[in-house]
């Protein structure tokens, strides 16, 4: 799979746009946000979209740009928060 920058992107802008408190979201409600993002825009939702938000949040978690803490019990439910070099990759 190829990274790519304007998913990355993306998915940032929709975890800062979506943490109420700054506690993070669930990694199923930013599968879910994707795919109605892509769907608003008109566009085809890739069959493995939540393949595609797992493998780019991945790349963000190791670049510095997203924090996720793990949930043991329920992987759905990793909690996901954008870091302060998250900020200043979306506002470039």
């Amino acid at each position: 799979m190829l990274r790519e920058k304007h998913v990355a992107k993306k998915l940032i802008e929709l975890l800062i746009a979506n943490d109420e408190f700054g506690s993070g979201i669930d990694k199923e409600k930013i599968r879910t946000l994707f795919v109605k993002n892509i769907e608003a825009a008109g566009g085809v939702v890739p069959l493995f979209s939540g393949n595609i938000v797992d493998y780019h949040i991945h790349l963000l978690e190791t670049a510095g740009y997203v924090r996720v803490t793990i949930n043991p019990n329920n992987r759905g439910f990793d909690r996901i928060c954008a870091t302060w070099s998250g900020h200043d990759y979306v506002g470039q």
